[in-house]
């Protein structure tokens, strides 16, 4: 019938109990949707169902159906079972049903009725996922337990397995469950096992094993559900298997036939005072009445008695409203079968108006199954988290166990899978073998292994983990990682499944200290026989019961002469009473003595011996025996004498050295401030020994030193200490002085003793005495204080000319201090680029120009401005640091020489001088020469100045280094001439370009006469050896002249000009192109 004709009042009854119905009806003509129901529509469209008219019902079909989408509806026409498909909705989302389709009888019209089951599937997967879980936990159960599906074993737990004798699940898996059944019982197959699953007590039964026992077993049977009716699950319990079935918890639903008979709810339909007026089959079913028997009675025959009053009551407020409208949709209410059982049903109530008629329509459906699936889900859900929750706490309980026991086991314990590999292990394994736990876990155990083992014997030790036999006089020997190996004793057990190894448990410990201890012993043995001191052993009655053959050797008694005997030998017989007495007081009180005795041997013969006695006692305390260790330590007395002597007297004067005369020193200042008496403190040094010793020899520089200490020692008093504190220094200490100047008459008497000449095997030799007199509590607070103090006093004795004494003054203090903060101030002022080379001109006497410059070094200091180089060179030398600046100064000069040749200037020889230090550096030449590389200059720019007390020091080593830079093309200059003692013979060794007479000479040139013929003879030899004559500290023009007319090549001073910065002399150079540099006041 077209969707907008006018239908009559059956076509209106018959379209109304459509729309109350909740599945999906439509009426298809061609497969062509001509008619649908408003569930239909909501089902697929979520739209009006007029929108859905004229649409095909396969274009809703899921893509995983198209052979049916192809087929068309009609093919489905006669299936005697509802299909399962898939529906896609207009929004995307997929719905389950079951499809039923049915030609309408005289029409080309096809009728299909589509049931939602989307939530019944989800149950049906719920129950699967929930049979899944509980399948993984029957086949951890310990009893038998199997799966049977109509008649056929479909599962079956390992207990099951071995219970029959099967060696594998397969073997019974697919087989009748008859097999198994005792021929005796086979009956109660034929009842069917949903008979033995209604039994509320076990069933006894006999099961026969594939070796044909007869086992007797108890059993349940449980229902397990699913599409089949047959599926069971069956357990055995103790000695028999128990099985246990489930019945199905779903229930196949009526199908639908046709639009009204063929739906699976019941319809019917009531007047409005209740009376009943139609009841389909379906109705019929769900109720258990015939439609005769109910058409006409009221409603509340199908209704229990608590619900009647409250059914009374909704329809009489209803019928109050007078507006028709679809009621209780989905409403779940009981319903009263005939046989006055209730059950559940879920409830659609409309009203249907026929004329003046009021009618309602209830559609029933029959949810008892629902509902049992429900609670049967439910519970099983309850059962399986009961089941696993019981079993989690059986497996925590046994696992904290098992831990609590693997991690208090002082053994190493480790599991091993088959092949060897470790699955756990405990902390003391893991202790031992210097891993972590984590580390050692899916490590192979051969990995463990001493790798040096040979390849048979580490396959052999590790059958023996695995559960086998240990081979013979073969130890287990594991790696501690980084820190080598250890052995081990172990045991191991295998670890069965089925009665086949998986594994073994493998239990070790470290027997390193045992090992250990059996070596000492046979060590101790061996020590015994064969060491070097006496070992005597003794009871507890100290009667000697062993000796070693190094106590024959030492004493010269012999094993037989001792044993038996009380051991007064070892302490000298009668002669040490006293120390016998301590040595066993001594044993008594503290279980031990040690200490040292003088004891003679049986040959009479005197000897130094070292004794250690020792006392054993057992567990409860009580001594056991005495073990003496004796050593013969003569000679290391002897020795220690010796060094004794040596660690406090100088080996070549037999004088106190540094070490007895610092100590002697405080002991006079502590006993000075105690009793208020002054000490006195010289410290000498002798002048010209250096070179005594450099040109006469060591050897008799040694004997000058041994002569000048006995000097020393005759003019001082008896309880005077002399020492010597190292080269030519040596020092004074008089106590009990009365005041300091007590101290100058031995000062002098020293002086004149030490002036005298030195006769050393037909050599002689001539050197003074530098003093430095300080005084204790005048000067110093402490030794050390005094002692620095008379170091800086002989300093300035040498500075007033040597062969002299001076006493320490608060001046000199104040010059130390200053000393001290000019050496500190030196350590930065290098790296804070602190030092400048100011330059002094060197000009000709033939013409007056300049010809060179010399290179000065000039600090100025950040915090004291500039200090004179006076203050700052010696300190300098003294802390090594000349050496680097010497070598920045030699740097910048070469630098400074290549711009002024930039400007035109390329004959400015630039000067600078060379410290001892340099001088003895290894590789100076080669320093220098990547100098003048970097500079880009030749080494006839370069002019290297050499003091002659510095080449006088080391002559040989002098003239060697001098030579290579003079190869280089360097020119050298003896600078100080006149003020050392070189001689000509030496000068004429050195390489020399250039001889520059000090300014000492040059000072007094005018009004002294010697000094003027100390001049014209250095000219004079220097001019005949061919060396070019520089005198410095020219400052008047009255010494020019002299110096021009005595034909002095060069000359240097103040007359000319001071050292000024380089930038200066570059202005000096441009002014005087036209002419010789005149001296400032302009004489000539």
């Amino acid at each position: 019938m077209p969707h907008g004709a006018v239908p009559d009042a059956e076509d209106q009854l018959n379209r109304h109990l459509v729309e109350l119905v909740s599945d999906l009806i439509c009426v298809c003509r061609a497969g062509v949707i001509t008619y649908i129901n408003s569930a239909g529509s909501r089902m697929i469209g979520g739209a009006e169902s007029r929108e859905l008219l004229g649409r095909r019902l396969t274009d809703f079909i899921h893509p995983d159906f198209a052979d049916i989408a192809t087929l068309g509806l009609e093919a489905l026409i006669g299936e005697p079972d509802p299909v399962p498909l898939i529906l896609v909705r207009s929004d995307g989302k997929s719905i389950d049903v079951e499809l039923t389709v049915q030609t309408l009888p005289g029409s080309d019209l096809t009728v299909a009725h589509a049931r939602d089951i989307t939530e019944r599937t989800r149950a049906a997967e719920i129950l699967l996922r929930s049979e899944e879980r509980y399948r993984r936990l029957v086949e951890l159960a310990l009893d038998f337990t199997c799966v049977c599906n109509d008649g056929l074993i479909t599962f079956i737990n390992s207990a099951g397995v071995r219970m029959l004798g099967a060696g594998q699940a397969s073997d019974l898996v697919g087989r009748p469950l008859a097999d198994i059944l005792h021929p005796d019982y086979r009956q109660f197959l034929d009842l069917g096992l949903g008979t033995l699953a209604e039994e509320a007590d076990p069933v006894p039964l006999k099961f026969l094993g594939r070796d044909g026992r007869v086992i007797d077993v108890e059993t349940m049977v449980m229902p397990l559900g699913g599409d089949s009716d047959q599926l069971f699950m069956m357990e055995a319990r103790d000695i028999s298997e128990r099985k246990r079935s489930a019945e199905a918890l779903r229930e196949r639903e009526q199908r639908l036939q046709g639009i009204m008979d063929s739906v699976a709810e019941g319809i019917v339909t009531a007047d409005d005072s209740g009376t009943i007026q139609s009841f389909n089959p379906a109705a019929e079913r769900i109720f258990g009445y015939k439609a005769a028997e109910v058409v006409g009675r009221n409603l509340s025959l199908l209704m229990p008695e608590p619900y009647r009053g409250e059914h009374d009551g909704y329809v009489a407020a209803y019928l109050r409203t007078n507006k028709p409208k679809v009621l209780g949709i989905g409403r779940e209410v009981q319903g009263l079968r005939r046989d006055g059982t209730e059950f559940p049903m879920e409830l659609n109530v409309a009203e249907l108006r026929k004329g003046r008629q009021r009618l309602f329509i209830g559609v029933v459906r029959d949810i008892t199954d629902r509902k049992r699936a429900e609670e049967a889900l439910r519970r099983a859900r309850d059962d399986l988290e009961l089941r696993v929750k019981e079993r989690t706490r059986e497996l925590e309980l046994l696992s904290r166990q098992n831990a609590q026991i693997l991690n208090s086991a002082n053994e190493g314990i480790i599991g091993l899978d088959k092949d060897g590999v470790i699955v756990f292990a405990n902390p003391a394994a893991a202790a031992m073998t210097g891993r972590p736990v984590e580390g050692l876990v899916d490590r192979a155990l051969a990995e463990l292994i001493d790798p040096s083992l040979s390849a048979r014997t580490r396959a052999q030790l590790l059958r023996a983990a695995l559960g086998g036999r240990l081979p013979a006089s073969v130890d287990m020997v594991f790696s501690r990682g980084t820190e080598g190996v250890f052995p081990v004793e172990f045991a191991s057990a295998p670890i069965e499944e089925d009665g086949t190894a998986v594994g073994s448990v493998m239990v070790f410990r470290d027997v390193t200290e045992r090992r250990r201890s059996e070596e000492k012993l046979r060590l101790a043995a061996t020590v015994f026989e064969t060491t070097a001191e006496a070992v005597i052993v003794m009871d507890s009655d100290q009667r000697v019961t062993a000796v070693n053959p190094a106590f024959t050797e030492i004493t010269g008694y012999s094993a037989e002469e001792v044993i038996g005997q009380l051991p007064s030998f070892l302490t000298g017989g009668t002669r040490h009473k006293e120390a016998a007495a301590a040595l066993w007081e001594g044993v008594r009180k503290f279980g031990r003595w040690e200490g040292e005795l003088w004891n003679r041997r049986k040959s009479g013969e005197d000897y130094a011996e070292r004794l250690a006695v020792s006392s054993i006692a057992d567990e409860r305390g009580v001594i056991q025996q005495y073990v003496v260790v004796l050593s013969d330590i003569t000679q290391r007395k002897l020795d220690e004498e010796r060094i004794r002597y040596q660690a406090n007297y100088d080996a070549l004067t037999g004088l106190p050295n540094r070490a007895l005369f610092l100590d002697r020193l405080n002991q006079a200042v502590s006993v000075s401030a105690r009793s208020g008496q002054r000490v006195g403190l010289m410290f000498i040094d002798l002048d010209g020994f250096k070179l005594v010793n450099d040109t006469l020899g060591h050897d008799i520089g040694d004997r000058l030193l041994q002569e000048a200490g006995a000097r020393l020692s005759s003019c001082v008093r008896s309880y005077d200490t002399v020492a010597r504190l190292g080269g030519d220094e040596f020092t004074i200490i008089m106590p009990n002085l009365g005041d300091g100047q007590s101290a100058a008459p031995v000062a002098q008497r020293i002086i004149d003793s030490l002036e005298q000449p030195f006769d050393l095997v037909g050599q002689e030799a001539l050197v003074s005495a530098s003093i430095g007199i300080t005084v204790f509590p005048d000067d110093a607070a402490d030794a050390q204080t005094l002692l620095k103090n008379a170091d800086a006093a002989m300093y300035r004795a040498k500075e007033h000319g040597k062969a002299n004494y001076q006493f320490f003054t608060s001046d000199l203090n104040l010059e130390v201090t200053e000393r001290r903060v000019i050496k500190s101030g030196l350590s930065k002022a290098f790296e804070r680029g602190e030092f400048d080379l100011y330059y002094q001109p060197k000009i000709s006497l033939s013409d007056g120009r300049i010809t060179g410059v010399e290179g000065l070094l000039r600090w100025r200091s950040g915090e004291r401005g500039m200090i004179p180089p006076a203050k700052f060179i010696p300190v300098m030398e003294e802390t090594g640091l000349i050496g680097t600046v010497g070598e920045w100064a030699i740097e910048v000069a070469c630098q400074q020489h290549r711009e002024w040749a930039e400007l035109g200037f390329p004959n400015i020889r630039v000067a600078v001088n060379l410290s001892v230090r340099q001088l003895r550096q290894a590789g100076l030449a080669q320093t220098i020469e990547r100098m003048l590389d970097r500079a880009g200059i030749t080494a006839a720019g370069l002019e290297l100045e050499i003091t002659e007390s510095m080449i006088m020091k080391d002559t040989e080593n002098a003239v060697s280094i001098l030579r290579e830079l003079h190869e280089m093309g360097i020119h050298l200059a003896m600078d100080d001439f006149g003020t050392g003692y070189s001689s000509l013979s030496y000068l004429k060794r050195f390489p020399l370009h250039t001889i520059k007479i000090d300014r000492s000479f040059v000072a007094d040139i005018v009004t002294d006469p010697d000094d003027l013929q100390i001049i014209r003879t250095i000219i004079t030899m220097g001019h005949s050896l061919r060396r070019r004559i520089i005198a410095e500290g020219v400052e008047t023009a009255e010494q020019k002249a002299i110096l021009r007319r005595l034909r002095c090549d060069e000359i240097q001073g103040y007359l000319i000009s001071p050292p000024v910065p380089a930038a200066e002399i570059t202005r000096m150079l441009r002014r005087e192109r036209g002419g010789a540099l005149a001296p400032p006041d302009g004489r000539g």
